[in-house]
């Protein structure tokens, strides 16, 4: 990625603490948040201080745009709602069937702790390449807490790289915004930049007092513990889950790859389009007076709105307009960038002025399968790792002996920790028109005698929630034994 290039160009200040992977990581936010142009001058100002020529014109790549598509965003949030928006969060169960009670239980904590709006955050959060999340228990609840990685720095075991053996998270801070948290800052530190330190470890959560970074220079400097928010939670493991994207290139980096770094060009050039559209409407709306010889208005002074301008018999006048073949070239270039951006990414390319009502789900399916793909890999980062792991964090915090769980009141064996499995959902629903075609299919099969009557109910089990095929056949006998009872019986035939 060409970071030195943005930053430039948009003349974006990072912190000359920022290292490297943290200076990438903040200018993705920027991108995917719309916040890149935020330190150029308005699209409407054409002259100004300017690189190279202070008080001259400003070019327009030099301006910020009027218009924010923001398409890294609109493509992150489709795909954040395919993988954990409604009907597309999985179910967590134990392996064994028969293990009721840790099912209902873990699906208890997901309702109760809105864990799926968390996985939906996280998904937008770690777009950029990773993401974290901690996993508290307070006051007989469970919470979550989803920590942006560009300040945190991770080390992994060396025999697992999904578990965590620290993570030490270090934001720069100003003293105004540290004196708005609740510490206590001189006023005239107030605009100097500080130091907050986190720690968690397998057996403890340490909170650091924030220190001046001009302070780090003196030999005589330590970091204090603070002492009161500091806690020892003797969890065994560190509470958080680390979830990266999936990534090709480096499997070994602490980060994924994001997943609209591929376009970020393409985003900044329909931004700039579309504000270049809208100058030119609004130009439209106010076009130039082109006047010939206008020494026959006799230096009287030209105001819109007073009436017909007086024109010597040799002078003209007209207005320099654009016609409607200049924005409609606009509005299908952009088109035409915006669907090259989602076929590069892999994203969602139903077009709603297309979709009819009655498309299936197995339609839409094929449509969009590239995008289907994407959510496929992410199901493993985001569901088989982070989901996952956060179930079993969560199973482990419910049945530690040292933990006062009684609020939870649960009934579980604890060795299904290891037994836990995600059920995923279709992507997309069936419809009433699939139904119909599949109960036609089964009906000429079973009627030819080429499929059992078992078969088909199993076939159609999850459509219809059978929770077990065998009572469902009984079920069936005892209603056509019913309405064979109400059937009228011939008791008598005679023949005339």
């Amino acid at each position: 990625m060409k970071t030195e290039y943005y930053i430039d160009r948009f003349k974006i200040n990072f912190s000359q603490d920022y290292s490297e992977r943290q200076t990438k990581l903040a200018l993705l936010e920027k991108i995917y948040n719309g916040s890149i142009y935020d330190n150029l001058p308005p699209f409407y100002q054409e002259y100004g201080n300017s690189v190279g020529s202070p008080g001259g014109y400003i070019p327009l790549a030099e301006r910020r745009p009027s218009v924010k598509y923001k398409i890294a965003k609109i493509i992150v949030n489709e795909l954040a709602s395919m993988l954990f928006g409604e009907s597309h969060f999985p179910q967590i169960r134990a392996s064994d069937k028969n293990d009721q009670n840790t099912s209902e239980f873990l699906q208890k904590i997901t309702r109760q702790s809105n864990l799926r709006l968390v996985m939906i955050n996280a998904v937008k959060i770690g777009s950029v390449g990773s993401v974290a999340i901690v996993v508290k228990y307070l006051e007989g609840q469970f919470c979550f807490e989803v920590l942006k990685t560009k300040y945190l720095t991770p080390v992994f075991n060396q025999f697992n790289n999904t578990i965590l053996e620290s993570l030490l998270e270090k934001k720069i801070l100003t003293g105004k915004q540290l004196s708005e948290m609740g510490y206590q800052i001189k006023e005239e530190d107030e605009r100097k930049d500080f130091c907050l330190m986190r720690e968690w470890l397998p057996d403890q959560e340490i909170y650091y007092l924030p220190y001046k970074l001009e302070d780090k220079n003196n030999e005589k400097f330590t970091i204090q513990v603070d002492e009161d928010k500091s806690t020892d939670h003797n969890l065994g493991f560190v509470p958080v889950v680390w979830i990266k994207n999936p990534d090709e290139d480096d499997a070994s980096d602490v980060d994924g790859a994001c997943i609209f770094e591929d376009i970020i060009d393409n985003g900044i050039e329909i931004d700039y389009q579309l504000s270049q559209h809208g100058r030119l409407l609004k130009y439209n709306s106010d076009p130039t007076l082109v006047i010939k010889d206008p020494s026959s208005l006799m230096n009287d002074q030209l105001i819109k709105g007073t009436g017909a301008l007086k024109l010597g018999a040799d002078s003209d006048a007209k207005y320099l307009q654009l016609d409607s073949q200049a924005t409609d070239a606009v509005l299908a270039y952009v088109k035409q960038i915006r669907q090259m951006s989602i076929e590069v990414v892999r994203g969602d390319r139903a077009n709603p002025d297309k979709l009819l009502a009655g498309n299936s789900g197995k339609a839409l399916q094929m449509l969009n399968k590239p995008m289907i793909s994407l959510v496929d890999e992410l199901r493993i980062s985001y569901g088989e790792i982070g989901l996952l792991n956060i179930y079993k964090m969560i199973f482990s915090i419910a049945t530690n002996e040292n933990i006062d769980t009684q609020k939870l009141n649960i009934n579980v064996n604890a060795d299904s920790n290891n037994d836990l499995i995600l059920d995923w959902p279709q992507f997309y629903p069936v419809t009433e028109q699939d139904k119909s075609t599949t109960a036609n299919t089964l009906k000429t099969l079973t009627d030819s005698g080429n499929l059992s009557h078992k078969t088909a109910i199993t076939s159609i089990a999850d459509d219809y929630n059978i929770q077990s095929v065998d009572d469902e056949i009984k079920e069936i006998a005892v209603d056509q034994a019913a309405l064979a009872a109400q059937a009228p019986k011939v008791s008598k035939v005679i023949n005339a």
